[in-house]
């Protein structure tokens, strides 16, 4: 069991603790002298000191590089953060560096030189196959901008949302996280900016080839992903690939004994930029020469500010409702007034220090020659950091990858997945206002949020918080895709997947004011703040969306070379996908029961809503790509899509797109350079992409099949 403590000061202090220990290990790094005892005589071997920089191949130091005495594995050291190293050796030694994703080197130490030292790539990687549309291509012969990530490297981020996992990572790639302090919440992603005015420019997410929000994915069970950037990338997908492609590739059993694997994540979450407060007097002072620079009248006078400042140092004897007049609302005699007197922040009132969240994940995988099994589940838990309000989120994640090989030509596979998500919150519709965070920093200190009775009072926001006005929202997404790989002759490869998708969202939103105690205690108050929406009455709000998604997909390539010398891959296929849309909305107001409350009690206004929709996709596609002794590359990419999005007469488009490429490091005048360079490519492309993404026009076809007569 992996646990991750999410502190950053905890990580840091554990880290350098645990360099200093490896570091100053008498069994890791030896003293100056070994002295070995031989009957009565004593032989000193002889140590030299073996000092050095280490660089990476574009020249800059390498961090926690291993440098170790060869033939000597307890005597080594990691370079510092500028890449420096110093190791007490024996005289003669050679010292060995490795560092992962670079070649393993072997250094004779000279005594009191300094050792420059400068890691090659491993050109290992240059022959790794990188996920493509309906293929894959090594990785040394691609002709388009193809960035990848691999499972291993998400594992290490202890992050339960796959989206954030792909922080920092992709060139071009922005994750905007926006609402990353809401447990649950999601973030968006833009490759190569802002792609339309309409802020809907995501990227086309595919997982395991099927369509899919990259938030439901559990982070554990991703063996790699690709980002697909330029026009020649991506125009195999055609009207879906304007804003860039995504390939997410999920992990699949291997042939072996079962292998259990457990990960848990534990850690805290806390506020990293909540806006410090200016205490009662400042607040004051500075509101006096706001108004002084306004022309205005000061609204604090100097008996105020030296009261306010009284209240600060010992509020004993002060009383800060000798203001309100007798039956007076609280929210109207004090909001956005001098009166008053109180020393309160409000960010440190409503928001706690910390909250907990965990994350725990397991997998089972194996099989035989024949058939080969991977399957995992997932929990993650995530409370919320205000400190008077439920909040928080849950999410289970299940996922079963099984293939068989039926014949030496048939392979099958059927892939499930399914996601059940809980958030529950005091924001949304019919509930607090998403304007809390910015009404807090505009609330006065001046105020005490306690009554006389030691109530909170309307303006803390407290007792809406604590009325039980709440959202819950819970989603269902399942998918299940079967499919099968023919090789009716070697290198010829056809495949089949059908897909069938279904989600759910089940939504509701109770809004109850709150009773408020006045300032006497025996009676009570309705709030009446504006932070609380759609009027001044308790409501119930409830929808259920469901839609269903179906596609299949035909697609075949083949790969032959000439004269060994000429090498060609012909790809062509099919796809169809068809989509449908349920939306059903139900809202009322004077419910009779908070506790329990039900659409069908109310003797309010009632509201209902009902919108149902489909749309459907057609594509032919093909790619070939041509490469000479792996010097010269071409690859050509053609798809011709019709969407029932756009009206007759406009709903079918061609993208094409050519690329070309020239692995100099393949020429023979390039020998020489290889010590130097590991590889060297030019690429140009051209290409041209499409948009369906919230099209004007939106064909309803409500459950008919699709026309896609021109």
């Amino acid at each position: 069991m992996n646990l991750f403590f999410l502190s950053k000061d905890f990580v840091k202090q554990v880290s350098l603790w645990g360099v200093a220990a490896w570091i100053g290990c008498p069994q890791i790094a030896n003293a100056e002298g070994m002295v070995v005892e031989s009957g009565t005589m004593n032989a000193v071997q002889q140590k030299v000191e073996a000092k050095g920089i280490v660089y990476d191949a574009t020249g800059f130091p390498v961090i926690g590089a291993s440098v170790v005495e060869k033939g000597n594995s307890t005597n080594g050291v990691i370079t510092d953060l500028d890449g420096n190293f110093t190791l007490s050796v024996a005289k003669n030694a050679v010292i060995v560096i490795s560092y992962m994703g670079y070649q393993t080197q072997e250094v004779q130490v000279t005594p009191g030189k300094i050792l420059n030292i400068t890691l090659k790539e491993d050109n290992q990687v240059l022959d790794e196959v990188v996920v493509v549309g309906y293929g894959v291509q090594k990785k040394v012969n691609l002709t388009g901008s193809v960035a990848t990530v691999e499972g291993e490297t998400l594992e290490q981020r202890p992050l339960a949302n796959a989206t954030q996992s792909l922080q920092g990572m992709v060139p071009g790639l922005y994750i905007d996280n926006t609402n990353a302090g809401r447990p649950g919440a999601t973030s968006s992603l833009q490759l190569r900016g802002q792609g339309n005015l309409s802020g809907d420019a995501a990227p086309y997410v595919l997982v395991d080839g099927v369509e899919m929000d990259l938030a439901d994915v559990n982070p554990n069970d991703i063996e790699n992903i690709s980002v697909l950037k330029d026009a020649a990338a991506s125009s195999i997908y055609g009207a879906r690939a304007a804003y860039g492609v995504i390939l997410v590739t999920t992990k699949k059993g291997k042939e072996g004994k079962a292998r259990v694997s457990y990960q848990a994540t534990l850690g805290w979450t806390s506020p990293m930029s909540l806006p410090e407060m200016a205490n009662a007097y400042e607040f004051a002072t500075y509101f006096n020469q706001a108004c002084e620079n306004a022309g205005m009248v000061k609204q604090y006078g100097i008996e105020k500010l030296e009261q306010l400042q009284q209240y600060i140092n010992d509020p004993t004897g002060l009383d800060p409702w000798a203001e309100l007049t007798p039956g007076q609302s609280m929210v109207a005699a004090f909001e956005n007034s001098a009166k008053g007197l109180g020393n309160t922040d409000y960010f440190d009132l409503h928001y706690k220090d910390v909250a907990f969240k965990q994350n725990h994940n397991v997998s089972v995988s194996g099989g035989g020659e024949k058939a080969q099994y991977y399957i995992s589940g997932g929990m993650y838990k995530e409370d919320g950091l205000l400190r008077y309000a439920d909040i928080g989120y849950k999410r289970f994640n299940f996922s079963s990858n099984v293939t068989s090989k039926v014949t030496d030509w048939l392979k099958l596979k059927v892939n499930t997945k399914y996601m059940n998500s809980d958030n529950e919150t005091p924001f949304g519709t019919g509930a607090l206002s998403e304007g809390f965070y910015h009404s807090l920093a505009r609330f006065r200190p001046t105020v005490s949020v306690v009554d006389s009775n030691g109530y909170f009072t309307e303006l803390s926001m407290i007792p809406y918080l604590q009325s039980g006005t709440k959202t819950n929202t819970e989603n269902n997404n399942l998918t299940m895709t079967g499919g099968l790989e023919l090789e009716p002759l070697k290198d010829w490869h056809i495949f089949f997947d059908y897909t069938y998708r279904y989600n759910t969202r089940d939504y509701w939103a109770l809004k109850v004011l709150p009773q408020i105690p006045n300032a006497s205690g025996d009676s009570y108050d309705i709030g009446t703040r504006a932070e609380i929406a759609d009027g001044a009455s308790n409501s119930y709000t409830r929808y259920d969306m469901n839609n269903q998604y179906q596609s299949v997909n035909l697609y075949t390539n083949y790969s032959f070379s000439l004269a060994d010398k000429h090498n060609f891959t012909v790809m062509l296929g099919y796809q169809e996908e068809y989509y449908k849309y349920k939306y059903l909305y139900d809202s009322v107001t004077d419910i009779l029961s908070t506790s329990n409350p039900s659409l069908e009690m109310a003797s309010g206004d009632r509201t209902v809503k009902d919108t149902r929709y489909a749309w459907a996709t057609r594509g032919y596609f093909g790619r070939i790509n041509y490469d000479f002794m792996g010097r010269y590359l071409v690859e050509v990419n053609g798809r011709y899509d019709g969407s029932s999005r756009f009206a007759k007469g406009n709903r079918w488009g061609f993208f094409p797109s050519v690329s070309l490429g020239w692995n100099i490091m393949r020429e023979s005048f390039m020998e020489k350079t290889q010590d130097v360079l590991s590889n060297l490519k030019l690429r140009v492309s051209w290409g041209l992409l499409g948009n369906q993404t919230g099209a004007a026009y939106l064909y309803i076809r409500f459950y008919h099949g699709p026309d896609f007569s021109r």
